[in-house]
């Protein structure tokens, strides 16, 4: 067992007036400030590259969607659903293996693929750069950009379930339609992982889903809050990357220990490893060692996860190593000399921004005094006051990381995977 660096413990109970907008505030600082504290440390050395990282745990349990979709569809939770609460529990991830026949992560990376292996000005002219101009609406964010020597291409879906960038659509239709066949997929996942997550910490799923982004509620001036992530990951010798710190750029860590600002954070097993997650019993993993590429999805859930279920379920603690640095090549029987890229999808499922989450938990004819039943839900789980949206949660924890920065040694939320 590991030597883990502190117990991920659940925030603990505001001191200010119980429902108050000053309770709510102060929990969630709370709870960042511990999340912090633990990426910080496990960046910090804790477990580092110089010690191989190991396959998943023998423990964690390969889950079928399948199983665990038709334990819900016939209104019993069973082994499938509770297998998957434990590995959620134990391990702060799972992984999800497809039905073969409906998979289209093969056609993404090779689309994908095809796409990065444009010229620099070409990749501009179709996806567009992001703009910082979209600041002040981060919804509007997409477009093309490499970082510390990485690429970047950030895609959102329209009301009409359109991707942007539009460029995409004349000159990669085939990239398009990946993405939006792989979006479709990882949402209908994530949206079975809340409802058994959901279950298990008390509150009925039909009212926790609609705070979750599945693209259904887009504003008609906006674009999805959950984005679409293709990153294009290159060998350190190609690129060195700029802006880390000395220990990482020798370690050739491309994104350090963070979580992400999200419920969940969905990453298909990309073909050439690199994912790494932390857990108290073995410290760091790398869970596409142990998957098909074809098929499987990384199940990662994020801090609205931990916030909601009072500290039920933890979210991940995850890094990004850049292809060929790390032994786990190796033993995962990669060829590390011929690596010299990998692709990664990370869907980053947000908060459906214009939902109350009070009125959505409260339910309809939910009473709103403090320890009180909420409808046929569970007395107030935590202290949240009336007229808090999923925006003002999600801008409270970027808040949290954006003060934290100076003794903070991550990439901040939902960067890569």
């Amino acid at each position: 067992m590991v030597e883990a660096p502190g117990r991920l413990m659940v925030a603990r109970r505001a001191s200010a007036v119980p429902g108050s907008v000053s309770a709510w505030r102060e929990y969630q600082r709370n709870m960042k400030e511990q999340v912090q504290d633990l990426c910080s440390r496990v960046d910090q050395g804790i477990q580092t590259p110089e010690r191989p990282p190991a396959a998943p745990p023998a423990a964690l349990v390969l889950h079928s969607f399948k199983d665990i979709y038709h334990e819900l569809e016939s209104d019993n939770q069973g082994t499938a659903c509770a297998a998957l609460v434990h590995s959620l529990q134990r391990f702060h991830f799972a992984i999800l293996r497809l039905p073969e026949d409906c998979s289209p992560f093969p056609a993404l990376w090779d689309s994908a693929a095809a796409f990065f292996r444009e010229a620099e000005d070409a990749k501009l002219r179709i996806a567009g750069p992001v703009r910082a101009g979209a600041a002040s609406n981060p919804s509007l964010i997409v477009g093309y950009q490499t970082m510390d020597g990485n690429e970047f291409l950030e895609t959102r879906l329209s009301r009409d379930g359109r991707l942007h960038p539009e460029g995409l659509r004349d000159q990669y239709p085939g990239l398009e339609e990946a993405l939006v066949a792989t979006r479709q997929r990882l949402t209908s996942v994530g949206q079975l992982c809340l409802s058994v997550m959901a279950q298990e910490w008390g509150t009925p799923a039909e009212r926790i889903l609609p705070l979750m982004d599945d693209g259904s509620e887009v504003p008609e001036d906006s674009l999805s809050t959950s984005v679409h992530r293709v990153c294009h990951y290159w060998h350190s010798t190609k690129q060195a990357p700029n802006g880390k710190s000395k220990k990482q750029r020798r370690q050739g860590i491309a994104f350090g220990a963070h979580t992400d600002a999200t419920f969940f954070t969905m990453v298909p097993a990309a073909r050439t490893p690199g994912l790494e997650i932390f857990t108290q019993e073995t410290g760091w993993v790398c869970p596409e060692l142990g998957c098909e590429p074809g098929r499987d999805v990384v199940v990662m859930p994020g801090e609205f996860i931990q916030i909601f279920s009072q500290g039920c379920f933890k979210c991940s603690v995850h890094r990004v190593l850049r292809p060929g640095e790390s032994q786990l090549l190796g033993t995962g029987g990669v060829d590390v000399e011929s690596v010299s890229s990998r692709l990664s999808a990370p869907l980053l499922m947000r908060g459906n921004e214009a939902r109350e989450a009070f009125a959505c938990l409260a339910g309809q004819n939910g009473a709103e005094e403090e320890g009180s039943q909420r409808g046929n839900g569970p007395a107030v789980p935590f202290p949240i006051p009336p007229g808090i949206t999923m925006a003002d949660v999600h801008k409270r924890l970027l808040g949290e990381v954006l003060k934290g920065l100076q003794s903070f040694s991550t990439t901040g939320p939902g960067k890569g995977a």
